[in-house]
Protein backbone atom coordinates (compact mmCIF):
# COMPACT_ATOMS: atom_id res chain seq x y z
CA UNK A 1 0.00 0.00 0.00
CA UNK A 2 2.75 2.70 0.90
CA UNK A 3 4.69 1.69 -2.28
CA UNK A 4 1.76 2.14 -4.37
CA UNK A 5 1.42 5.24 -3.09
CA UNK A 6 4.46 6.48 -3.40
CA UNK A 7 4.70 5.69 -7.23
CA UNK A 8 1.39 7.84 -7.52
CA UNK A 9 1.30 11.45 -8.98
CA UNK A 10 0.28 13.70 -6.17
CA UNK A 11 -2.77 15.72 -6.45
CA UNK A 12 -3.08 19.32 -5.87
CA UNK A 13 -6.22 21.78 -5.51
CA UNK A 14 -6.15 24.51 -6.70
CA UNK A 15 -8.89 27.44 -6.67
CA UNK A 16 -8.09 30.27 -8.71
CA UNK A 17 -10.17 33.48 -8.41
CA UNK A 18 -10.22 36.98 -9.83
CA UNK A 19 -8.52 38.06 -6.73
CA UNK A 20 -7.11 34.86 -4.61
CA UNK A 21 -5.46 31.80 -5.84
CA UNK A 22 -5.05 29.04 -3.70
CA UNK A 23 -3.28 25.21 -3.84
CA UNK A 24 -3.84 22.14 -1.97
CA UNK A 25 -1.14 19.48 -1.75
CA UNK A 26 -2.38 16.24 -1.33
CA UNK A 27 -1.42 15.39 2.56
CA UNK A 28 0.14 18.54 3.29
CA UNK A 29 -2.81 20.78 3.12
CA UNK A 30 -3.16 24.69 1.57
CA UNK A 31 0.84 25.38 0.52
CA UNK A 32 0.49 28.13 -0.97
CA UNK A 33 -2.64 31.34 -0.68
CA UNK A 34 -1.47 34.69 -2.41
CA UNK A 35 -3.20 36.98 -5.02
CA UNK A 36 -4.32 36.17 -8.60
CA UNK A 37 -1.96 39.23 -10.07
CA UNK A 38 1.19 39.58 -12.19
CA UNK A 39 3.28 42.83 -12.83
CA UNK A 40 5.14 42.58 -16.70
CA UNK A 41 7.75 44.69 -17.84
CA UNK A 42 6.58 45.53 -21.46
CA UNK A 43 9.65 46.49 -22.37
CA UNK A 44 11.16 43.06 -22.56
CA UNK A 45 7.72 40.98 -21.88
CA UNK A 46 9.45 40.01 -18.27
CA UNK A 47 7.52 39.21 -15.46
CA UNK A 48 8.84 41.64 -12.86
CA UNK A 49 6.52 40.51 -9.62
CA UNK A 50 3.55 38.10 -8.82
CA UNK A 51 1.13 37.97 -6.51
CA UNK A 52 0.88 40.16 -3.65
CA UNK A 53 4.09 41.98 -4.36
CA UNK A 54 2.35 42.80 -7.77
CA UNK A 55 -1.06 43.74 -6.31
CA UNK A 56 0.96 46.26 -3.80
CA UNK A 57 2.41 48.14 -6.71
CA UNK A 58 -0.82 48.89 -8.33
CA UNK A 59 -1.11 52.65 -9.10
CA UNK A 60 2.83 53.33 -8.29
CA UNK A 61 4.55 51.91 -11.21
CA UNK A 62 5.91 53.29 -14.04
CA UNK A 63 4.02 53.27 -17.56
CA UNK A 64 6.05 50.15 -19.23
CA UNK A 65 5.36 47.85 -16.12
CA UNK A 66 1.86 46.40 -16.93
CA UNK A 67 -0.26 44.91 -14.01
CA UNK A 68 -2.58 42.29 -15.02
CA UNK A 69 -4.97 40.58 -13.14
CA UNK A 70 -5.46 37.38 -15.67
CA UNK A 71 -8.82 35.96 -14.26
CA UNK A 72 -12.28 37.76 -14.24
CA UNK A 73 -16.07 36.64 -14.05
CA UNK A 74 -14.27 33.37 -13.51
CA UNK A 75 -12.57 32.99 -17.12
CA UNK A 76 -9.00 33.35 -17.95
CA UNK A 77 -8.75 37.00 -20.17
CA UNK A 78 -4.84 36.83 -20.03
CA UNK A 79 -3.15 33.57 -20.89
CA UNK A 80 -0.09 33.94 -21.52
CA UNK A 81 -0.10 35.87 -18.08
CA UNK A 82 -2.13 32.88 -16.04
CA UNK A 83 0.45 30.34 -17.47
CA UNK A 84 3.40 32.29 -16.32
CA UNK A 85 1.43 32.90 -12.92
CA UNK A 86 1.00 29.18 -12.87
CA UNK A 87 4.74 27.86 -13.65
CA UNK A 88 5.57 29.96 -10.74
CA UNK A 89 3.59 28.81 -8.15
CA UNK A 90 4.26 25.03 -9.69
CA UNK A 91 8.20 25.58 -9.77
CA UNK A 92 7.90 26.85 -5.85
CA UNK A 93 6.09 23.24 -5.07
CA UNK A 94 8.24 21.29 -6.90
CA UNK A 95 11.28 23.01 -5.14
CA UNK A 96 9.58 22.56 -1.84
CA UNK A 97 7.35 19.38 -1.71
CA UNK A 98 9.81 17.30 -4.90
CA UNK A 99 7.75 14.27 -6.26
CA UNK A 100 9.18 12.35 -9.07
CA UNK A 101 6.07 10.83 -10.05
CA UNK A 102 4.47 14.39 -11.70
CA UNK A 103 0.96 15.57 -10.40
CA UNK A 104 -2.78 15.49 -11.19
CA UNK A 105 -5.02 18.41 -10.46
CA UNK A 106 -8.32 18.86 -9.23
CA UNK A 107 -9.76 22.43 -10.37
CA UNK A 108 -12.51 24.51 -9.10
CA UNK A 109 -14.25 25.98 -12.19
CA UNK A 110 -17.33 28.39 -12.32
CA UNK A 111 -21.06 27.19 -13.34
CA UNK A 112 -21.19 28.64 -16.71
CA UNK A 113 -18.03 28.15 -17.94
CA UNK A 114 -17.74 27.49 -21.98
CA UNK A 115 -16.53 23.87 -22.92
CA UNK A 116 -13.90 26.46 -25.17
CA UNK A 117 -13.12 28.13 -22.14
CA UNK A 118 -12.56 24.77 -20.09
CA UNK A 119 -10.37 23.64 -22.87
CA UNK A 120 -8.24 26.72 -22.77
CA UNK A 121 -7.52 26.34 -18.66
CA UNK A 122 -6.63 22.71 -19.21
CA UNK A 123 -3.92 23.63 -22.24
CA UNK A 124 -2.57 25.74 -19.78
CA UNK A 125 -2.52 23.20 -16.89
CA UNK A 126 -0.82 20.04 -19.03
CA UNK A 127 1.61 23.50 -20.52
CA UNK A 128 2.85 23.64 -16.52
CA UNK A 129 3.06 19.83 -16.44
CA UNK A 130 0.21 18.73 -14.92
CA UNK A 131 0.39 14.73 -15.78
CA UNK A 132 -4.10 14.56 -15.67
CA UNK A 133 -6.72 17.42 -14.62
CA UNK A 134 -10.29 16.98 -12.96
CA UNK A 135 -13.12 19.79 -12.69
CA UNK A 136 -15.40 20.52 -9.82
CA UNK A 137 -17.89 23.43 -9.87
CA UNK A 138 -16.52 26.03 -7.09
CA UNK A 139 -20.07 25.91 -5.49
CA UNK A 140 -19.71 22.21 -5.02
CA UNK A 141 -16.66 22.43 -3.60
CA UNK A 142 -17.64 25.27 -1.42
CA UNK A 143 -20.35 22.85 0.27
CA UNK A 144 -18.46 19.98 0.78
CA UNK A 145 -16.04 21.95 2.95
CA UNK A 146 -19.02 23.12 4.75
CA UNK A 147 -19.83 19.86 5.61
CA UNK A 148 -22.47 19.56 3.58
CA UNK A 149 -23.48 15.62 1.97
CA UNK A 150 -23.66 16.92 -1.69
CA UNK A 151 -24.39 13.33 -2.48
CA UNK A 152 -27.48 12.53 -0.27
CA UNK A 153 -30.93 13.16 -1.68
CA UNK A 154 -31.50 16.41 0.18
CA UNK A 155 -31.83 19.77 -0.88
CA UNK A 156 -29.11 22.05 -0.21
CA UNK A 157 -28.18 25.90 -0.89
CA UNK A 158 -25.29 27.67 -1.27
CA UNK A 159 -24.36 31.57 -2.21
CA UNK A 160 -20.90 31.65 -3.37
CA UNK A 161 -19.66 35.55 -3.48
CA UNK A 162 -16.32 36.38 -4.87
CA UNK A 163 -14.45 39.11 -6.13
CA UNK A 164 -16.14 39.22 -9.44
CA UNK A 165 -18.42 36.34 -9.91
CA UNK A 166 -21.75 35.16 -7.82
CA UNK A 167 -23.29 31.33 -8.33
CA UNK A 168 -25.80 30.48 -6.53
CA UNK A 169 -26.80 26.95 -6.63
CA UNK A 170 -29.35 24.19 -5.56
CA UNK A 171 -27.61 20.94 -4.84
CA UNK A 172 -28.94 17.37 -4.16
CA UNK A 173 -28.06 13.65 -4.82
CA UNK A 174 -24.22 14.80 -6.66
CA UNK A 175 -26.20 17.45 -8.81
CA UNK A 176 -27.09 20.84 -9.43
CA UNK A 177 -30.83 21.09 -9.40
CA UNK A 178 -30.89 24.32 -10.71
CA UNK A 179 -28.23 27.74 -10.32
CA UNK A 180 -27.50 31.07 -11.50
CA UNK A 181 -24.62 32.63 -12.12
CA UNK A 182 -24.20 36.56 -12.15
CA UNK A 183 -21.02 38.95 -13.00
CA UNK A 184 -20.87 40.99 -9.83
CA UNK A 185 -18.90 41.00 -6.68
CA UNK A 186 -16.32 42.85 -4.24
CA UNK A 187 -14.71 45.04 -7.43
CA UNK A 188 -17.90 45.92 -7.96
CA UNK A 189 -18.91 47.03 -4.20
CA UNK A 190 -14.73 48.36 -4.94
CA UNK A 191 -16.23 50.50 -7.42
CA UNK A 192 -19.66 51.89 -6.13
CA UNK A 193 -17.18 53.10 -3.42
CA UNK A 194 -15.12 54.80 -4.88
CA UNK A 195 -17.77 57.06 -6.81
CA UNK A 196 -19.60 57.25 -3.27
CA UNK A 197 -16.59 59.18 -1.79
CA UNK A 198 -15.88 60.92 -4.91
CA UNK A 199 -19.63 62.01 -4.45
CA UNK A 200 -20.14 62.80 -0.77
CA UNK A 201 -16.88 63.84 -0.02
CA UNK A 202 -14.61 65.36 -3.07
CA UNK A 203 -11.97 62.88 -2.93
CA UNK A 204 -10.98 60.48 -5.96
CA UNK A 205 -9.82 57.43 -3.91
CA UNK A 206 -7.21 54.30 -6.05
CA UNK A 207 -7.83 50.91 -6.27
CA UNK A 208 -5.71 49.83 -3.08
CA UNK A 209 -8.06 52.43 -0.61
CA UNK A 210 -11.41 51.25 -2.40
CA UNK A 211 -10.25 47.78 -1.04
CA UNK A 212 -9.46 49.12 2.32
CA UNK A 213 -12.50 50.66 2.88
CA UNK A 214 -14.90 47.55 1.60
CA UNK A 215 -13.19 45.37 4.19
CA UNK A 216 -13.55 47.48 7.12
CA UNK A 217 -17.90 46.58 6.59
CA UNK A 218 -16.52 43.42 7.85
CA UNK A 219 -16.63 45.10 11.07
CA UNK A 220 -19.77 44.53 12.98
CA UNK A 221 -19.23 47.99 14.89
CA UNK A 222 -20.71 50.40 12.35
CA UNK A 223 -19.79 53.71 14.31
CA UNK A 224 -15.60 52.36 14.00
CA UNK A 225 -14.07 55.26 12.18
CA UNK A 226 -11.73 54.84 9.20
CA UNK A 227 -8.79 57.22 7.53
CA UNK A 228 -9.26 58.16 4.21
CA UNK A 229 -6.85 59.19 1.90
CA UNK A 230 -7.23 60.94 -1.44
CA UNK A 231 -7.09 63.43 -4.21
CA UNK A 232 -9.06 66.62 -3.64
CA UNK A 233 -11.25 66.83 -6.72
CA UNK A 234 -11.41 70.53 -6.88
CA UNK A 235 -7.97 70.98 -5.84
CA UNK A 236 -6.18 68.30 -6.75
CA UNK A 237 -4.17 68.31 -3.92
CA UNK A 238 -3.82 65.33 -1.35
CA UNK A 239 -6.21 64.97 1.87
CA UNK A 240 -7.44 63.23 4.53
CA UNK A 241 -10.86 63.16 5.86
CA UNK A 242 -12.16 60.38 8.72
CA UNK A 243 -15.68 58.57 7.90
CA UNK A 244 -17.84 55.96 9.64
CA UNK A 245 -18.17 52.23 8.81
CA UNK A 246 -22.01 53.32 8.59
CA UNK A 247 -21.72 56.37 5.89
CA UNK A 248 -20.56 53.73 3.43
CA UNK A 249 -22.63 50.44 4.21
CA UNK A 250 -24.75 52.13 1.53
CA UNK A 251 -22.50 51.56 -1.25
CA UNK A 252 -23.25 47.64 -0.50
CA UNK A 253 -26.87 47.56 -0.83
CA UNK A 254 -27.53 47.77 -4.23
CA UNK A 255 -25.78 44.45 -4.70
CA UNK A 256 -27.19 42.40 -1.90
CA UNK A 257 -30.68 43.23 -3.38
CA UNK A 258 -29.95 41.85 -6.24
CA UNK A 259 -28.24 38.81 -4.89
CA UNK A 260 -31.46 38.29 -3.14
CA UNK A 261 -33.56 38.59 -6.20
CA UNK A 262 -31.76 35.94 -7.97
CA UNK A 263 -31.71 33.74 -5.15
CA UNK A 264 -35.39 34.16 -5.13
CA UNK A 265 -35.38 33.54 -8.78
CA UNK A 266 -33.42 29.64 -7.92
CA UNK A 267 -35.82 28.98 -5.22
CA UNK A 268 -38.70 29.46 -7.61
CA UNK A 269 -37.24 27.32 -9.78
CA UNK A 270 -36.65 24.15 -8.13
CA UNK A 271 -38.83 20.90 -7.20
CA UNK A 272 -41.14 21.09 -3.87
CA UNK A 273 -39.02 18.77 -2.44
CA UNK A 274 -36.10 21.15 -2.56
CA UNK A 275 -37.13 24.35 -1.30
CA UNK A 276 -38.39 22.31 1.57
CA UNK A 277 -35.39 21.19 2.60
CA UNK A 278 -33.68 24.48 2.16
CA UNK A 279 -36.73 25.50 4.54
CA UNK A 280 -35.73 23.80 7.17
CA UNK A 281 -31.84 23.76 6.60
CA UNK A 282 -31.57 27.55 5.58
CA UNK A 283 -28.76 28.87 3.16
CA UNK A 284 -25.40 28.51 2.76
CA UNK A 285 -23.36 31.65 2.43
CA UNK A 286 -19.71 31.36 1.19
CA UNK A 287 -16.79 33.65 -1.12
CA UNK A 288 -14.46 36.81 0.53
CA UNK A 289 -16.97 38.94 0.04
CA UNK A 290 -19.84 36.85 2.28
CA UNK A 291 -17.92 38.62 5.29
CA UNK A 292 -19.77 42.60 4.19
CA UNK A 293 -21.50 43.98 6.85
CA UNK A 294 -25.13 43.42 6.96
CA UNK A 295 -24.84 41.04 4.33
CA UNK A 296 -26.27 38.50 6.06
CA UNK A 297 -28.75 40.14 7.82
CA UNK A 298 -29.79 42.31 5.28
CA UNK A 299 -30.25 39.26 2.83
CA UNK A 300 -31.91 37.05 5.58
CA UNK A 301 -34.59 40.22 5.58
CA UNK A 302 -35.08 40.31 1.91
CA UNK A 303 -35.60 36.20 1.27
CA UNK A 304 -36.90 35.43 4.78
CA UNK A 305 -34.96 32.15 4.94
CA UNK A 306 -32.71 31.07 7.59
CA UNK A 307 -28.58 31.67 6.34
CA UNK A 308 -25.71 31.23 7.50
CA UNK A 309 -22.11 32.28 7.18
CA UNK A 310 -19.12 28.94 6.65
CA UNK A 311 -16.41 29.13 8.44
CA UNK A 312 -13.98 30.72 6.90
CA UNK A 313 -15.89 32.00 3.65
CA UNK A 314 -12.55 32.88 1.81
CA UNK A 315 -11.01 29.32 1.90
CA UNK A 316 -14.07 27.15 1.65
CA UNK A 317 -13.55 26.16 -2.15
CA UNK A 318 -9.94 25.24 -1.43
CA UNK A 319 -11.17 23.28 1.49
CA UNK A 320 -13.50 21.67 -0.28
CA UNK A 321 -11.13 20.45 -2.86
CA UNK A 322 -9.07 19.20 -0.21
CA UNK A 323 -11.45 16.76 1.00
CA UNK A 324 -12.26 16.26 -2.27
CA UNK A 325 -8.88 14.83 -3.36
CA UNK A 326 -8.62 12.84 -0.70
CA UNK A 327 -11.60 10.93 -1.97
CA UNK A 328 -12.07 10.94 -5.27
CA UNK A 329 -13.93 7.88 -6.40
CA UNK A 330 -16.82 8.58 -3.45
CA UNK A 331 -17.67 11.54 -5.00
CA UNK A 332 -17.40 10.68 -8.78
CA UNK A 333 -20.39 11.80 -9.36
CA UNK A 334 -19.22 15.33 -8.89
CA UNK A 335 -15.71 14.95 -10.25
CA UNK A 336 -15.33 15.53 -14.05
CA UNK A 337 -12.57 14.44 -15.78
CA UNK A 338 -10.96 16.37 -18.06
CA UNK A 339 -8.33 14.19 -19.90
Amino acid sequence: MFLDNFFKPKKIGIDIGSEKIYFYLEDKGIVISDYTYIAVNTKNDSVFAIGKEAKEMSGRVPPYIKIVKPVLNGVIYDFEAMQALLSHYFKEIREKYNNLFGYEALVAISLDMTEVQKKSFEDILFAVGMKKVYSVPKVVAAAVASRCDVLESVGNMIVEYGASKLEIATISTGGIIYSKSLNIGGYDIDNSIVSQIKNNYSISIGELMAERLKKSLSSSDKEKEIIIKGRDVSTGMPKQISIRVADIVLATEKYIEIIADNIKLVLENIPTEILSDIYEKGIMLSGDSSRLFNYKKKLKSLVRLDMYVVDDPATSVIRGLGILIGKMDEYSLVINKIR
